[in-house]
């Protein structure tokens, strides 16, 4: 029997998108967006910014304000037109990953102009959730405070802040484990290479996270860089899936005062002036609950967010964003108002704390 080898091309196969000046389509293949890809297409870098000016410049002005951060909102809205359907699309989550990556980049540094940092931390609900709806709000977002890279970038600059400043200099410079910088920091085997005890240092850390009231055992972690190990150890199936296998609950009895309490103390101990909560697609946290779940949630975001109870409130840190429709907001204004979250952030698309998506136009 003869075989046919395949034949070997002798041409170039162009793409199609070349006659429109492009190498590939621009768009994510499935139609979410994942902040952790390194696919430009999939993990939002690619943003046309003039699609979307009118609702930038707001956000700018109602949350950004680098010359007056503090006296930015506390809760703001992202909306689109239509429902839960029609309302898809129109482009929320990728304006949230646009400032996202903006400001996380460098944590805020060129953001605010060197004065301090800031970090954006994500949530995005693809499914609905259907119990302890606070308590997974706040754990899907330690989820991504530890895979964004914030955790390390604020241990190395305390790991810095804790070591002589000669000491610093020599450590940073070196390069016999790859590129010299800021990585160096949190390299044991650099610190060793110039005389420095590396489980001393985290001692020291602990010291300053415990003075700034972050839980001795949380600092701890914190300090070792064992964080995400310890929050797996909570659960029987050691995963780290925001979305929750039944009865394997006990890290939502701790998620809320983690969140808003000892990382919010943790990341002002490495010098962030403040925060984004960016919480996508609400509905899916809403849709399925009862009018006394919707009103428990809002009570509980409250406390969260904007009323007294945790180190989060006592210092301004986390201005929330939350994307939504007119479909879902019918289901939380009533909860929303019972709970004083209208005083804060009326929930309504022409409030002055709402950002508003158009519909895409031809042009």
């Amino acid at each position: 029997m003869a075989i046919n080898l395949p034949k070997k091309s002798t041409t170039t196969v162009g793409s199609i998108y070349a006659p429109l000046g492009l190498t590939d389509m621009p768009f994510p293949s499935n139609g979410f967006v994942n902040p952790y890809s390194d696919n430009p297409r999939i993990n939002g870098k690619i943003y046309a910014t003039l699609t979307a000016k009118s609702a930038i410049d707001k956000f700018e002005r109602l949350l950004i304000r680098p010359d007056d951060f503090l006296a930015r909102a506390q809760l703001a809205y992202l909306w689109s037109k239509g429902d839960s359907e029609t309302g898809r699309g129109v482009g929320k989550t990728a304006l949230l990953q646009y400032f996202r990556q903006r400001i996380n980049h460098d944590w805020g540094n060129t953001e605010f102009s060197g004065k301090f940092s800031a970090a954006v931390v994500y949530v995005g609900f693809k499914t609905h959730v259907d119990r302890r709806y606070m308590e997974q709000l706040a754990f899907s977002a330690l989820v991504d405070v530890c895979n964004n890279g914030v955790l390390e970038a604020s241990r190395a600059v305390l790991r810095l802040n804790a070591m002589p400043e000669d000491k610093v200099t020599l450590i940073m410079e070196d390069d016999s484990a790859g590129p010299p910088g800021p990585d160096n920091l949190l390299k044991d085997e650099i610190l060793k290479k110039h005389g420095v005890n590396p489980g001393k240092l985290d001692e020291e850390v602990k010291k300053t996270l415990v003075a700034g009231s972050v839980k001795p055992l949380v600092a701890h972690e914190l300090a070792a860089g064992t964080f995400e190990s310890y929050l797996k150890s909570m659960r029987k199936d050691q995963q780290f899936d925001p979305l929750y296998v039944p009865r394997d609950t006990k890290i939502l009895d701790y998620s809320r005062t983690l969140l808003f309490d000892d990382i919010v103390n943790y990341l002002r101990a490495a010098g962030y002036g403040g925060g984004y909560l960016f919480i996508d697609d609400i509905e899916n946290l809403v849709d399925k609950m009862v009018r006394k779940d919707r009103i428990q949630f809002a009570k509980e975001f409250g406390l969260c967010t904007v009323r007294p109870g945790y180190a989060n409130t006592a210092y301004r840190f986390f201005s929330c964003v939350l994307t939504t429709h007119q479909q879902a907001s019918i289901a939380l204004s009533t909860a929303w108002g019972e709970a004083g979250l209208a005083a804060v952030g009326r929930l309504d698309p022409n409030s002055p704390n709402s950002v508003e998506l158009p519909f895409p136009s031809k042009d």
